[in-house]
């Protein structure tokens, strides 16, 4: 990947703000370098989706976002969410695993 991609997308997760780091991190590290460099790709659609994944939490009363620790924090810090559930009658806790959240919600 030439240099200035290489600059746009690091200064693209450094210049983020909580709580959009991890997932714009995320998807930076997985999205293929040939995605990442294509003239057509539109690299705000990276900040754009962080944001809209958490405006869709804020209106989606069965799921929470669950952010653990903090970019400005550093450490291992991730996000994952919280679902309400009802199973056999009863309301039930579920935690999604962190790998989930990032795969298929992200």
């Amino acid at each position: 990947m030439d240099s200035s991609y290489q600059d746009l997308y690091a200064n693209m997760i450094l210049g983020s703000q909580d709580p959009y780091v991890d997932e714009i991190a995320f998807c930076i590290a997985h999205l293929a370098p040939q995605t990442l460099t294509n003239a057509q790709f539109y690299p705000d659609v990276l900040v754009e989706n962080a944001e809209y994944v958490y405006r869709n939490d804020t209106v989606l009363e069965y799921v929470t976002i669950i952010d653990s620790g903090s970019a400005a924090v550093g450490g291992d810090y991730y996000s994952t969410t919280w679902y309400c559930v009802c199973e056999d009658g009863d309301t039930a806790d579920y935690y999604l695993p962190r790998d989930i959240y990032y795969w298929f919600i992200v």
